[in-house]
């Protein structure tokens, strides 16, 4: 935590919990940001109440994820060497954990749920809570949410719950206020037209996000495509076996859905290792259970605990991989950008931003620094996640630029393409502050680099200093 570098998401959701005030969060923001509001809650309450500086971000986002670590190391119901390696996993000790989102929270409330879920049924308002506290923390929760009450549904069933005229009383009642809660989220989150979630997921054929949904599922447990497929294969037989088939189902197939045809990124493809967790913990047989096996049984039994840790011990070493790099190397370049531009007075004088990355910059300083992201009355991020926030922060051919620093946050891709744009503009590139996301195993998931520039002659525009920012660039 202390070497890691907030990036451009990160940054963003501090942001809308910085400028806005609550209810416009809720009311206003939510339905841009494609998240729920729990997030956003506790950001806001830690800014506005207890007026924590940008550098708790990480500790707030951890607090969530050790205490959903908690969970699992202290209820879960598997063996405790399953337990100890999977909070080790990656998904469970990085990228849920040092990257400051949402995503910190779903384990907590997940496990919690699932938890609860295997209590008796009489405690069915209390699995409820947890099913709506993890429906507000992403749409991935949701959806889990929505598996874990499906399940419950056939189990009390099964157990004839509904039979007891009190169990049926709690029962319907904690149903009307999961689906309530559900309306709500529909109607706080349905999106506008103007939302690039929504403008990205048109440019995709049926075919291309069944596709992305499918390789959401082969990338999601190893990195040896057939296999992966083999693993999703075998849990979800392994949770037909124990009738918790309805969870694995609506939880891993429906976040490969989501990944296939929302917005999909790597780090969306732990929802399908924490939807297929759920479903080991809510099918997982007692003790006594165990007992009354047959010898094939308990043979299968024993089997499935070394496949499920040699699994688990395989995404530690993502862990590894992952925290070495992050610690080595900055997961992005936003602080440093910041610090050179305040030392330089940058932010004294006019700047102009470009990519959407530059919104990682912003949290280092009070007001918003770029002027051609500037709307009178409209808080710093400007809906960060909009058609119009990317249409002003797209550097092109026809962008007019007259400011005296000019910062471009790149992911390598048009690299060139913008230090050749800005040096023809009369702009000499001064500073490179560079930045990877780092991801399972050795994959790095894209390059976050700030471009620095600066309209003034002194520095050269071929000279030493120029070709030496170039080829740290590169």
């Amino acid at each position: 935590m202390l070497h890691h570098e907030p990036w451009a998401d990160e940054a963003h959701s501090w942001l809308v919990a910085r400028d806005s005030g609550w209810l416009r969060i809720i009311f206003s923001e939510l339905r841009m940001e494609g998240h729920p509001g729990l997030w956003y809650t506790i950001l806001w309450i830690a800014i506005h109440w207890f007026h924590a500086s940008y550098s708790a971000l990480g500790w707030i986002g951890l607090a969530g994820a050790v205490s959903g670590a908690s969970v699992v190391i202290y209820l879960a119901p598997f063996p405790r060497s399953l337990r100890y390696l999977m909070v080790l996993s990656f998904y469970f000790l990085y990228q849920y954990v040092v990257v400051a989102r949402p995503y910190t929270l779903l384990p907590l409330f997940t496990f919690l749920a699932a938890w609860f879920y295997r209590q008796p049924i009489c405690r069915v308002l209390q699995f409820t809570v947890a099913l709506m506290f993890l429906s507000w923390v992403t749409i991935h929760g949701t959806i889990i949410a929505i598996a874990l009450a499906a399940g419950y549904g056939g189990h009390a069933y099964r157990e004839g719950a509904f039979r007891d005229n009190n169990l049926r009383v709690r029962l319907i009642f904690a149903t009307f206020l999961f689906l309530t809660s559900l309306v709500c989220l529909v109607l706080l989150l349905w999106p506008p037209s103007g939302s690039l979630a929504v403008d990205e997921a048109r440019t995709f054929s049926l075919s291309q996000h069944l596709a992305r949904a499918l390789a959401a599922i082969a990338a999601a447990f190893c990195n040896f495509i057939p296999l992966s497929l083999v693993i999703a294969a075998l849990l979800y037989l392994w949770s037909k076996a124990r009738k918790v088939r309805v969870i694995w189902l609506i939880a891993v197939i429906g976040n490969a859905l989501a990944f296939g045809f929302l917005r999909g990124a790597p780090h969306h493809l732990g929802t399908m290792v924490v939807g297929s967790v759920v479903a080991l913990w809510c099918g997982w047989p007692t003790s006594d259970q165990a007992m009354a096996f047959s010898s094939g049984g308990q043979r299968w039994y024993r089997v499935s605990i070394v496949a499920l840790c040699l699994l688990f011990a395989y995404q530690s070493w993502w862990s590894w991989t992952a925290i070495r790099s992050d610690w080595l190397f900055p997961y992005s370049g936003a602080q440093e950008a910041a610090e050179f531009l305040k030392s330089n007075g940058a932010d004294k004088q006019s700047i102009e931003g470009f990519d959407y990355k530059v919104t990682a910059i912003l949290p280092y300083f009070e007001s918003n620094i770029f002027t051609n992201l500037q709307v009178r009355g409209e808080p710093v991020f400007l809906h960060s996640f909009s058609v119009e926030f990317r249409g002003r922060a797209t550097l092109s051919g026809t962008t007019r630029i007259e400011s005296s620093w000019v910062v471009v946050g790149t992911d390598g891709k048009d690299q060139a393409k913008a230090i050749e744009y800005l040096s023809n503009a009369g702009y000499a590139l001064v500073h490179v502050a560079d930045g990877t996301a780092f991801s399972q195993a050795d994959f790095l998931n894209e390059k976050q680099t700030y471009l620095i520039f600066r309209r003034n002659r002194q520095w050269g525009r071929t000279g030493d200093k120029i070709a030496g920012a170039t080829s740290g660039a590169q």
